[in-house]
């Protein structure tokens, strides 16, 4: 397996070794800020962007010369859909919503280590903890209706602590040389699934049974009854408040707000199969479909209602297969038995990061939030990136061999 420098520092000429240098700033800021601040994550996610860019235009080494881990095409796709879906196409190119879809095909260009990989998810992970502790706060000793942490929003902090526990399980279940993986994962997976109960999503409520149920499958089928008699053991014991909007995610389909949101989505799309009604024009159209007597809202509140609606049909069915091939890719790759297992873990947990990730995008908009988007996006290629050096080192060897 490559060692910590290997690609990075090595044979680098000194005029490229800046740009390495930015690339390397651009993780750690994003990193810090993942889950606190939308200026570290938008300084943090551009200064990746403009490495890789400077490295793209002046000739630099671009993984283009064997296969790569998956297609670039859907990613490109949903950009020009998003830039052309209305006359305005600078509207798209000055949104942070775009620039996070490029995020993952610089990662993968520009990260050379497997350190750095893993540094940057131990960093933002910590940092996810810290938000998850604050909000345990926030509800238990500020009485705060609905924890929020260091997030924007109750609903932020719980899909994307819901990405968090997804990505720990793994590690939390897995014999390590050093046991205090399995007890930081754990410590780190109690404070964030609090969280999740705290914010009050029901999104995330959803997504997060969902991820559990799926690594109970894919891990230890037979223990998945005591998972689900746990569960519901766990739920007849909690507060009835907590409960009840448990319940409401399944009667908001028939009595809510939403449902007319998704209506109104809905005849818009069928109304602007190609282009939508315009990215970032959902607000200005909604009022002339709406069902409610409410005429403003900003959002479909359902990712692939958003891309259907805004960008029209084609540019959501590329959204829908690009994570197809997301999830088939993490999944194969932990499948793998040649690989070592802090690999697999981290494969598998990306799997279930943008499983839980999917599931909560079906009640709200998380693919435009900024900390949400980025989070996705970020592990996306952090994930690509490992497998591109897999990659890079099995044609190294064959080369070697040869």
């Amino acid at each position: 397996m490559l060692n910590s420098k290997s690609r990075f520092l090595t044979n680098i000429p000194p005029k490229e070794l800046w740009v390495k240098y930015i690339a390397v700033f651009g993780l750690y800021v994003y990193a810090i800020g993942s889950h606190s601040s939308r200026s570290l994550i938008s300084f943090g996610v551009g200064f990746v962007i403009l490495s890789w860019l400077i490295k793209l235009f002046s000739g630099g080494e671009y993984v283009n010369d064997f296969k790569r881990p998956i297609k670039y095409w859907p990613f490109i796709g949903i950009l020009l859909f998003m830039m052309f879906s209305r006359n305005e196409f600078w509207t798209a190119l000055g949104s942070g919503t775009f620039y996070s879809i490029i995020f993952p095909i610089a990662l993968i260009n520009q990260i050379e280590s497997r350190k750095m990989i893993f540094r940057v998810i131990g960093i933002s992970s910590f940092v996810l903890t810290v938000s998850a502790v604050l909000a345990n706060y926030q509800y238990l000793i500020e009485n705060m209706r609905r924890a929020e942490g260091l997030a924007r929003f109750s609903i932020t902090s719980g899909n994307v602590s819901v990405m968090g526990v997804a990505l720990l399980l793994p590690f939390l279940f897995k014999k390590w040389d050093k046991k205090t993986i399995n007890v930081i994962a754990g410590i780190a997976i109690f404070f964030n699934i609090t969280a999740i109960i705290f914010s009050l999503t029901r999104g995330a409520y959803l997504a997060l049974v969902v991820v559990l149920i799926l690594f109970a499958v894919i891990k230890k089928p037979k223990f998945l009854p005591l998972l689900l008699i746990g569960m519901l053991l766990f739920y007849s014991f909690l507060p009835v408040n907590f409960q009840g909007r448990f319940e409401s995610i399944f009667a908001d389909f028939t009595e809510h707000s939403r449902m007319d949101i998704w209506r109104a989505s809905v005849d818009m799309t069928r109304d602007h199969i190609l282009r939508g009604v315009g990215y970032d024009n959902f607000t200005e159209e909604y009022s002339n479909y709406t069902y409610e007597n409410r005429d403003t809202r900003t959002s479909a509140h359902n990712n692939y209602l958003f891309f259907a609606t805004e960008m029209g049909l084609f540019a959501a069915a590329i959204f829908v297969y690009l994570n197809y091939l997301l999830l088939v890719n993490f999944y194969s790759a932990y499948k793998k038995e040649q690989i070592n297992n802090k690999d697999r873990a981290l494969y598998l947990g990306i799997f279930l990061a943008i499983t839980g990730f999917l599931i909560a995008g079906l009640f709200e908009t998380n693919i435009t939030e900024a900390q949400t988007r980025n989070y996705f996006w970020a592990l996306v290629g952090l994930g690509l990136a490992l497998q591109t050096l897999q990659l890079r080192e099995e044609k190294d060897n064959a080369d070697q061999s040869d």
